[in-house]
């Protein structure tokens, strides 16, 4: 069960990087960028893919303080992960609000086309312009109040939509003649931000389920154990067992019940009928 819960921590882990990476275009805009959904889920599925294996290991050998660690340890990022995502939520305005604020940076401290772009405002601009067919933060206008061209309608040649040298500069204040995208940015970013989240809250909503259910398993197993240790097992089924291991067992737990009554041809007669249904079954 450990090994599925490491898998489904890989899948959550290779998820919340597709969605990492897809926000690469405008994560120059999140001044704080650890505290983004994506990163939070990757640091989450980490621990619980690392957790897995500490499962496994104290389930396969039936170590005590392994599995103690284990349940104790999930314990906690449950209580984490699920502070993250709320984190993460409550937060989203505030992220939201920051990043149209440097939008609005970038574009008033545009170089322009050809020059130099020492804090890759141009390339985060054209980057975010060219992904999201948009222009501008609220509108395309936004960019006349740009230092490089104040005053003048202008836009960058990332805004056409069929880019060619210049061409940012053809168009009249009012007049985009079909040459350049009209729809700002902001809006595009904020929606595609929204639906990262409510991937990741999915996400951490099937993590935290899982989690619950294998803290549950895992304090069961670990309850079975100390019983197996304290107990040579006579009233326990072996946690893992070959079948001729099995048989044994059971003939031993049979032997020792019937002996009580002190009846061992019929003792005898129910070791062979288990035998028997081993054989049937296997």
């Amino acid at each position: 069960m450990s090994s599925t819960y490491m898998a489904l921590g890989f899948a959550v882990v290779v998820c919340s990087w597709w969605l990492h990476i897809k926000s690469i275009d405008y994560r120059p805009l999140m001044k704080n960028q650890i505290f983004t959904a994506p990163v939070v889920l990757i640091i989450s599925a980490k621990f619980s893919m690392l957790l897995g294996a500490i499962g496994c290991i104290g389930a396969w050998f039936e170590k005590k303080i392994l599995l103690f660690i284990y349940i104790i340890t999930m314990i906690i990022i449950f209580v984490a992960l699920l502070l993250g995502v709320v984190f993460v939520i409550a937060f989203n305005e505030r992220v939201a609000m920051t990043a149209r604020k440097e939008l609005l940076e970038n574009i008033r401290q545009y170089p322009g086309d050809e020059g130099v772009d020492e804090n890759n405002f141009r390339k985060t601009m054209n980057s975010i312009q060219k992904r999201f067919h948009c222009c501008g933060v609220d509108q395309y206008q936004d960019w006349f109040n740009a230092d490089i061209w104040i005053g003048q309608p202008y836009v960058p040649d990332s805004c056409c939509i069929e880019e060619i040298n210049g061409c940012g500069k053809q168009i009249a204040a009012n007049e985009t003649y079909g040459l350049i995208y009209t729809n700002g940015c902001f809006n595009m970013i904020q929606m595609e931000i929204n639906r990262n989240l409510m991937i990741v809250g999915i996400l951490a909503f099937v993590l935290v389920f899982v989690e619950v259910n294998f803290i549950r398993a895992m304090h069961n197993l670990r309850a079975l154990i100390f019983r197996c240790r304290n107990d040579p097992c006579q009233n326990q089924r072996p946690i893992s067992s070959t079948r001729d291991e099995l048989i044994e067992w059971m003939e031993k737990h049979v032997s020792s019940t019937y002996s009580i009554h002190r009846d061992p041809r019929r003792a005898n007669h129910i070791r062979l009928w288990i035998s028997k249904q081993l054989t049937k079954n296997s």
